[in-house]
């Protein structure tokens, strides 16, 4: 005999995390985890970067944060016939800056090069080195392919967030504007649910008299899958239950500029009779 518990609702909090619900979700085993998953989409998967202007289907540039360079460092690992041990990574594979390519726009027969890049949190800039181009920018992107006369500058960051703004400036007026600066502010949003799953319990225990929250922490990967869950009472017969149906879950990821990103904040799923 089963016991079916539909799970009602599903919260993603980033402030949960870091209040220390789940004690075992430190930035060391979140960092261990990104490495993981970085490695493993390597082996078969190219790297997809954040563009600057979703609308302009990456015409103005890419933003490469830190898990995305591991992505590029492990995917030209693979490529090359020396694949990295997810299990065993390079210990520096996660401490890579934020790197934001601006490649050269194109104004009717006119192409216009960047010059600079900046990043602005609240009107604030945040510091950075100076723009690299040429084989200095390939050397930091291995094995991408890279659109001639583009600038690469680092950041000491490892990503960008919702609200800020990325300003890229050129040579030359923007195409019909008056100014050689091109404002692209940032957006980002958390994951949410796609289907709500079914908690399949073991004959004789008792089913739920009313809802049950149950946080776990793991990564949610680009597609939406909850990799390496883990929740710290998963030795009682509920929750063992109740992990392997969150494992089974589908969500809509994390997403900067509508492109998928991981997400490492946890899950909190509240379970109630079915």
């Amino acid at each position: 005999m089963t016991i079916g518990m539909a799970a009602r609702a599903v919260g993603i909090s980033a402030a949960a995390a870091v209040a220390g619900v789940w004690p075992d979700q430190t930035p060391t085993v979140q960092n261990a985890q990104l490495i993981r998953l970085a490695i493993e989409l390597g082996a078969d998967r190219e790297p997809v970067p954040i563009p600057l202007d979703p609308g302009r289907l990456g015409q103005v540039g890419f933003a490469y944060d830190r898990f995305t360079r591991a992505h590029v460092t492990a995917r030209a690992s693979a490529l090359s016939g020396k694949p990295l041990d997810p299990l065993k990574p390079p210990k520096n594979l996660l401490a890579l800056q934020l790197l934001i390519v601006a490649v050269p726009l194109t104004c009717g027969d006119r192409t216009i090069r960047a010059t600079d890049v900046d990043v602005f949190l609240r009107e604030a800039p945040v510091f950075k080195w100076l723009p690299v181009k040429g084989a200095g920018l390939q050397k930091l992107l291995p094995g991408v392919s890279i659109p001639a006369g583009a600038i690469g500058v680092l950041f000491d960051r490892a990503s960008v967030g919702d609200g800020e703004t990325v300003r890229v400036t050129y040579a030359e007026n923007v195409c019909a504007g008056g100014t050689k600066r091109m404002d692209l502010p940032v957006s980002a949003s958390g994951p949410r649910i796609l289907e709500r799953p079914m908690i399949e319990m073991p004959a004789g225990q008792p089913p739920l008299t009313g809802p049950r929250d149950l946080g776990l922490s793991g990564v949610l990967d680009l597609d939406g899958t909850l990799r390496y869950a883990s929740v710290l009472e998963a030795t009682t017969p509920f929750v063992a239950a109740a992990l392997d149906a969150v494992r089974k879950m589908r969500f809509d990821p994390a997403r900067i500029n509508g492109t998928p990103t991981p997400w490492t904040a946890g899950v909190i799923v509240t379970f109630g009779p079915g």
